[in-house]
């Protein structure tokens, strides 16, 4: 299973109330047939009460619905436009939900990007943002580091106030990376980022032969690819037209 954000759909967290089921917020969905076929099973082959089947079913079942937001690491090959390879550690904090025995996803609750090596002391300083990268190379002109990095929720878009292109930018000036609008000279640049993060974890390390193989069979949406100069959304100019109240808590659909 792998968390692919060009696959996400235009969907919102149902309540409790709207399915009728609970919503399980575990990184493996729970299935509950499974669970109770489990338990008949246990009522079959052993002479236990009931309240001694649930005890021993019981911390396994909350160990999957209630494990939270889960952090992904690993270390990625990174080629610059100049030839140039490098390697970065990354991390990706997605926050899971679903139903029992139905379909889930994930929430993009962050990316951070760091150079490993090599290591030189004009190296960029941690990046850390609600956002996917897609380029990380640094501005052959004007030295500049920069990253382009995408969104996957219309809040994110209507948080860039709606931009044209599913893009925000972040160059280090001074020291520090400044978020601001696409560069149109970063319109045509092919994607060096991988985007399909897979949910069960990345391999330690994957190394620019890996990277390009998988980079050139993943079913990553267009702009995931490159930097692209049109594109459409489902999104409605009107925030308020995505958003839905369940529980007293707003969500909002994804962009596709």
């Amino acid at each position: 299973m792998e968390w692919r954000v060009s696959n996400l759909k235009s969907q919102n967290v149902m309540s409790k109330r709207e399915r009728g089921e609970k919503v399980c917020y575990g990184f493996w969905m729970c299935n509950r047939d499974v669970v109770n076929e489990g338990v008949a099973a246990m009522r079959n082959n052993l002479t236990l009460p009931p309240s001694v089947i649930v005890a021993l079913i019981l911390p396994l079942w909350i160990a999957a619905c209630d494990s939270g937001p889960k952090v992904i690491k690993w270390q990625e090959d990174v080629e610059f436009l100049s030839g140039e390879v490098i390697r970065v550690n990354r991390t990706a904090k997605a926050k899971p939900y679903g139903e029992w025995g139905g379909p889930g996803g994930w929430e993009n609750e962050g990316m951070t990007l760091q150079i490993a090596t090599p290591n030189k002391p004009d190296n960029p300083p941690l990046w850390d943002a609600k956002f996917v990268p897609v380029v990380f190379d640094r501005d052959a002109k004007t030295g500049e580091w920069f990253i382009v990095a995408t969104f996957v929720s219309c809040e994110s878009w209507y948080d860039l106030r709606r931009p044209k292109l599913p893009y925000t930018e972040y160059r280090l000036k001074n020291g520090v990376w400044q978020q601001g609008l696409l560069s149109p000279t970063s319109i045509g640049l092919k994607g060096n980022m991988l985007t399909s993060i897979r949910s069960g974890g990345e391999p330690p390390l994957i190394d620019i032969t890996g990277k390009r193989e998988r980079m050139a069979t993943e079913g990553s949406a267009e702009e995931y690819k490159q930097i692209v100069s049109v594109w459409s959304t489902t999104c409605q100019p009107n925030p308020d037209c995505l958003t839905k109240t369940i529980d007293g808590e707003n969500h909002h659909a994804n962009r596709y």
